[in-house]
């Protein structure tokens, strides 16, 4: 060609096609094989090597019906069928990553349905490689649910996954991503485009095991045990470590697979709410088991440890709990996890105060909790960490037994004055425990102290308590009476028993927190958060709290810690975050409403329950109403709007300034819906709230009264 000789608009097309074809290179050279099941089995790139073969048709087809595919035009439709299945897949019949890959991402849309009905197999595989599992993912049917779950198999023996989920509904489409670095040494596993696991690789994990094929809608053998039911659309593997945002990209539709790579990368989260100068901060630490039963997780809670000890000061960080099962098999491997344990806690000595809990499997034989025995104490000691040790001014007041920490109390006070008595009790205590910790629960000189229990069982999901009388082992997994440790002298008690026996005999008691449930009844991450709020026999609030993360990240935890956060206005705001994921550039907070909610420590319009379970900013009084305290000391009231509550208020007498009234206003329980005015100096009547506008009676002159709701 003579360039030369173009003209300027031939020349401009020229680079512009030249441009697109470079383009085009570049995404096709990390895009492997994309399947869009529109009108066909090809492949958009590739297809020489990754068009794909239909099998057993007429059960395995396209559809191009407007409700059976999620992108493009069309899905790969699969009915299984019954018994042994209709052997339904499609066959890719050359390797779709070569051996010893470094690096490669796997993405898909899927919807579970059993189409003719007739019945389905105990495990459902959207994608398996061949000859082995090198690369997986399918949904196994467990207790009556579907969990999502991811397998690798490894070179020499072994495979790296996760199975516990998330659930997945019939019927729904979700999308999944499978990211293999071993470059980086890590996997992710993204759902509906937000990441769920971010496993560590050791640095001398194997390559995958070779593969000459794939299927999609089957698993290697192929023989109808596995076969999915339902739907299959756009199916991509990629030569590339996909990020974050390439993945929410594929999931909200601003990309496909052909256009991923422009997707621009986005910032991780911010913290919202963020911190309030002048507050300080709890860190709760749920079970670390995995950490410290796997080396390659280990780094995780180190990870962990580090970030709570450097932020200290930012946060102003004050003490840590740790919630129990501290390791997986208490004696087993030589004390090895124990040691784990030792060098991740150590990083807060000298830092941090903290607190330690047993849990089931800190105790007996390989931790199966067959004896109260322990290696806890010899491993940890109060002189461990000064800020703990009584004899260098530490916060330790008391053991039950010399030298045992797993009975233990602290008095701590905190930078606002505030007093604590902390306790940590064994896993499941036994009477004797309980009566002790009643004998210091109602000692004169921790009248004046919030007391706070740490144990690893208490509360369970779905915001109840462990009770074994009313729900036995077979609603609530998990009781300490299901256990062997339940038939030792002193038997156990469980969350209802501990309440009933201990915390709501005495005025002082404001906390629990605890771990230990993780899977149940919703099989998510809110199996593992749970919070309540009781009134003890005294009228005093406890607030009641789980969380547990050894579900969640397909490594242990995923570094989730909980920050309570106590404000100077008496609002105390709880937060989780993942230092791990904030060390990777990933998104480091969970915000659901179980996992981010604030609470008043003292509620004097007595407000304690959930507005549709469904965030604990919204509270309830039975004389007053809803209301939200995200604000606190300022209230959104459902029908008066915005009123700052004064803090000298009890459950006798609320003093509320109303701006759109302009006025102080008192009510009490006894008396609402009558308000009395301060600065009119006369009763009025509540009657209603309708389009922003208050009606009042003023008993004064008998007349109605109209004001704004504030704003």
């Amino acid at each position: 060609m003579n360039m030369m000789k173009l003209s300027k608009s031939e020349l401009r097309m020229f680079f512009l096609t030249l441009c697109f074809l470079l383009l085009q290179a570049s995404l096709e050279a990390s895009l492997t094989a994309y399947w869009t099941f529109d009108a066909n089995y090809a492949s958009e790139v590739n297809n020489d090597l990754y068009e794909g073969t239909p099998m057993s048709e007429p059960f395995t087809s396209i559809t191009q019906e407007s409700d059976e595919f999620v992108r493009g035009t069309g899905a790969l439709k699969l009915d299984s069928g019954p018994g042994s299945g209709n052997q339904t897949y499609v066959r890719i019949s050359n390797e779709v990553f070569p051996d010893g890959a470094q690096v490669f991402t796997i993405v898909a849309w899927y919807r579970y349905e059993d189409i003719t009905p007739t019945g389905s197999d105990s495990r459902n595989s959207i994608w398996e490689t061949i000859p082995s599992f090198a690369a997986s993912f399918a949904l196994r049917l467990n207790n009556g649910r579907r969990d999502a779950e991811w397998f690798y198999e490894l070179a020499s023996s072994g495979n790296l996954n996760n199975d516990d989920g998330p659930i997945v509904n019939d019927g729904q489409w979700h999308h999944v991503a499978m990211v293999w670095n071993r470059t980086d040494r890590i996997i992710k596993y993204y759902h509906d485009g937000r990441l769920r696991d971010a496993s560590p690789l050791a640095l001398d994990v194997p390559d995958l095991k070779p593969t000459a094929a794939f299927n999609i809608g089957n698993h290697r053998f192929s023989n109808g045990a596995r076969d999915w039911d339902g739907f299959i659309d756009d199916v991509a593997v990629f030569d590339e470590a996909l990020t974050s945002s390439q993945v929410a990209a594929l999931y909200s539709g601003q990309a496909t697979p052909l256009t991923v790579d422009q997707t621009p990368e986005l910032p991780p989260q911010a913290e919202d709410p963020a911190f309030v100068p002048g507050s300080w901060t709890l860190v709760i630490i749920p079970d670390i088991q995995k950490y410290t039963q796997d080396a390659v997780f280990d780094k995780i809670l180190i990870n962990m440890m580090e970030w709570i000890r450097d932020h200290k000061t930012e946060r102003n960080i004050v003490i840590a709990l740790q919630e129990g099962d501290i390791t997986d098999d208490n004696d087993d491997d030589g004390g090895i996890q124990w040691v784990r344990a030792k060098s991740g806690l150590s990083i807060l000595d000298g830092h941090i105060p903290y607190v330690l809990a047993t849990g089931n499997h800190d105790y007996g034989p390989g931790g199966n909790a067959s004896t109260r025995n322990t290696l806890l104490n010899d491993y940890f000691t109060p002189a461990d960490n000064p800020l703990n040790d009584p004899d260098q001014g530490g916060i330790l007041a008391g053991l039950k037994e010399p030298g045992e920490l797993q009975n233990a109390y602290y008095d701590f006070t905190a930078p606002d004055g505030k007093k604590f008595l902390i306790f940590s009790l064994e896993w499941g205590p036994r009477d004797e425990t309980v009566a002790w910790a009643n004998t210091i629960a109602g000692q004169e000189q921790y009248s004046d102290h919030m007391a706070v229990l740490v144990t690893h069982s208490y509360l369970w999901s779905n915001n109840q308590r462990h009770n074994w009388a009313v729900f036995g082992d077979d609603q609530q997994s998990g009781n300490p009476h299901s256990y062997r440790t339940a038939a030792l002298p002193g038997g156990v008690n469980d969350g209802q028993e501990l309440w009933d026996k201990l915390i709501k005999l005495h005025p002082n008691f404001k906390f629990t927190f605890n771990g230990h449930t993780a899977r149940a009844s919703l099989g998510s991450e809110q199996t593992g958060a749970s919070f309540l709020t009781s009134f003890g026999d005294n009228g005093n609030y406890v607030h009641q709290m789980l969380f547990n993360a050894q579900h969640v990240g397909g490594n242990g935890g995923g570094g989730w810690i909980r920050l309570i956060e106590f404000t100077p206005g008496g609002r105390i705001q709880v937060k989780t975050f993942s230092p791990y994921l904030d060390s990777l550039g990933e998104n480091p907070w969970r915000t659901a409403h179980y996992d981010q909610y604030s609470f008043i420590l003292e509620d004097p319009l007595q407000g304690s329950h959930n507005r549709l379970l469904n965030t604990v900013d919204w509270i309830f009084s039975p004389w007053f109403g809803f209301y939200n305290i995200s604000s606190f000391p300022w209230i959104f009231h459902e029908e008066h709007g915005f009123n700052y509550l004064f803090p000298g208020s009890s459950p006798e007498g609320n003093f509320l300034y109303d701006p759109a009234i302009g006025e102080w206003l008192f009510m009490v329980k006894t008396h609402y819906p009558d308000i009395y005015f301060f600065d009119d100096q006369h009763w009025m009547s509540f009657l209603s709230e309708s389009d922003g506008n208050r009606e009042f009676f003023r008993y004064l002159d008998e007349e109605r009264i109209f004001y704004p709701k504030s704003q």
